[in-house]
């Protein structure tokens, strides 16, 4: 892809990328409704403040159509000033290979954000660094990406939610 060769030419990596596993979510009877929990709202805007603290700015966030994620993709994308496009390849198949046909269809950027499932989300992670991670709920990676055929980078960060806490004061 020429937009990838051209940000890996002017900056050494291709892009960076952000995967997120949503908020914490509560029950419903229909599992595409569940909603984020208190909790779950508090922790993401947490991450969200420390996201927009290290000038995360992504060109757009796609997030999985099912709510709780939608949720966490909204609360991100208000402290970063991003848009949110949901798309079904970030729901539960989200794998590298989905990655890279959605990167190909809406085009690369130097930075993207995701925001999904367990378990594809750690799995993802897993496949494209080779790091054995387990991402917790409202946890985000940071990946820089050098490769695109096949799709491979690097594990820059896992953050999960006790740095949130930990970090930002309550609201």
């Amino acid at each position: 892809m020429p937009q990838l060769r051209r940000l890996y030419h002017q900056k050494g990596i291709a892009m960076r990328l952000y995967l997120v596993r949503h908020g914490k979510a509560g029950m419903a009877a229909n599992d595409f409704q569940r909603e984020l929990t208190d909790e779950g709202v508090k922790t993401t805007r947490k991450a969200a403040t420390l996201l927009a603290a290290a000038a995360v700015r992504p060109a757009a966030i796609y997030s999985s159509p099912r709510r709780r994620a939608r949720q966490t993709a909204d609360i991100i994308a208000q402290a970063l000033g991003a848009t949110v496009e949901e798309h079904e390849a970030v729901n539960f198949g989200f794998s590298p290979a989905a990655l890279q046909a959605l990167i190909r269809e809406v085009g690369a950027a130097e930075e993207m954000m995701f925001v999904g499932h367990n378990p594809s989300m750690s799995a993802t992670v897993t496949a494209l660094t080779g790091a054995a991670v387990d991402m917790r709920v409202s946890g985000i990676a940071r990946i820089d990406v050098r490769e695109f055929e096949p799709l491979a980078g690097e594990l820059v960060w896992l953050m999960a939610p006790r740095i949130y806490r930990a970090a930002v004061d309550d609201e």
